[in-house]
């Protein structure tokens, strides 16, 4: 299971939480970096919002989670499936090219590329489908640290009593 750790720094009506953490040295090497706004913006910091499931306040350090098969899925769909997509495009260009006595290598790039973006946008639209599913969402697993603030609440809490 993917990790990763970030603090509380809004709290919504709808009993949601949105969470900020900051980029890890892992991003670092990744070659979509700069384009990556899956969570947030292009800096240091990414942002999300999600259902606060464990009770955290504002400024409470938590642990999402996302379950490694939603990942490898979710990463074979963006890296691997479009060039099997553009191969099978390639192939059937060549083949088509033969049928109709045309030139074979202008075929096979043609329905390469076409396949390809053809994939891409498929893939977008079902992106869209799949950002409403809870599978493929991370989750807010734990708290490590509550904030200095729900402490005092909570000892004045117990005061009162």
């Amino acid at each position: 299971m993917a990790t990763e750790e970030g603090y509380v720094f809004k709290l919504t009506d709808e009993n949601t939480a949105w969470i900020r953490t900051q980029r890890k040295k892992t991003c670092e090497h990744c070659e979509t970096r700069d384009e990556c706004q899956t969570m947030g913006n292009k800096q240091e910091d990414m942002e999300v919002e999600l259902p606060n499931t464990i009770g955290a306040d504002v400024g409470d350090r938590v642990v999402l989670s996302m379950p490694t098969g939603s990942l490898i899925y979710l990463s074979f769909l963006m890296y691997v499936a479009p060039i099997i997509v553009m191969i099978i495009g390639g192939v059937l260009g060549q083949e088509l090219a033969r049928y109709y006595q045309m030139d074979e290598t202008g075929f096979s790039v043609l329905f390469s590329f076409l396949f390809f973006g053809l994939s891409i946008f498929c893939i977008r639209i079902y992106s869209n489908v799949m950002t409403k599913k809870n599978k493929y969402k991370p989750r807010l697993t734990r708290i490590i640290n509550q904030s200095i603030n729900r402490n005092e609440s909570l000892e004045n809490e117990l005061c009162l009593k």
